[in-house]
């Protein structure tokens, strides 16, 4: 099955009990309760393979790499926002892109390296800006980007604040902070616009 040794095959979802997922290699089929899960999308299930992968590499008490191949931003905010709870994951790099008979757009983002030029806080609320601007399950609001929503927490101490009830948010209260936010972001295009008509 497999050409070389140490080479092993983990599936998900392909069973017809969908929770079930399984590790095919050379010498066994093993099942691997840590990885059995009910979610649908293969956005969180890849999150949950990356950290089992670490507690591996901390089992072996070694320092690991991990690979993560796919073309799903929301995927991608998550391995931002979850590196830092791994452990013993040296590096992680994100690859993305396509590639044709005309032309190879792939390229490699390094995670870990991205992940530790943003501020912890930033680190933190990026799943939460992410959604609010736009992701595979919400829409984004109208001139509401996530380049202007990030500029506006990186420069406005206000925001900053704002950003902070973010990452620990009570039900009843989510919709008071993203209404805060988006005001301030109203309101700082509002006065960039009028400095450029002046």
């Amino acid at each position: 099955m497999f050409q070389e040794e140490n080479k092993c095959l983990v599936l998900a979802g392909a069973f017809s009990n969908s929770e079930i997922v399984r590790q095919l290699s050379n010498e066994h089929v093993i099942d691997l309760p840590d990885l059995f899960c009910s979610h649908e999308e293969a956005d969180t299930r890849i999150l949950l393979h990356v950290i089992h992968s670490d507690k591996i590499f901390q089992l072996l008490n070694i320092w690991g790499r991990i690979k993560v191949k796919c073309s799903d931003t929301d995927v991608h905010v998550l391995c931002v926002h979850y590196f830092k709870v791994l452990v013993s994951t040296e590096q992680m790099w994100f690859l993305t892109g396509s590639a044709n008979s005309l032309r190879d757009c792939r390229r490699y983002i390094p995670i870990h390296e991205l992940s530790k030029s943003l501020s912890p806080l930033l680190a933190n609320i990026l799943p939460t800006v992410h959604a609010l601007t736009g992701c595979d399950t919400t829409s984004a609001i109208f001139g509401f980007g996530k380049k202007t929503v990030l500029k506006l927490i990186r420069k406005c101490r206000v925001s900053v604040q704002i950003s902070k009830t973010l990452t620990r948010l009570i039900f009843p209260h989510r919709c008071q902070q993203p209404e805060s936010l988006f005001q301030a972001c109203m309101t700082s295009k509002t006065n960039s616009l009028h400095h450029m008509l002046t």
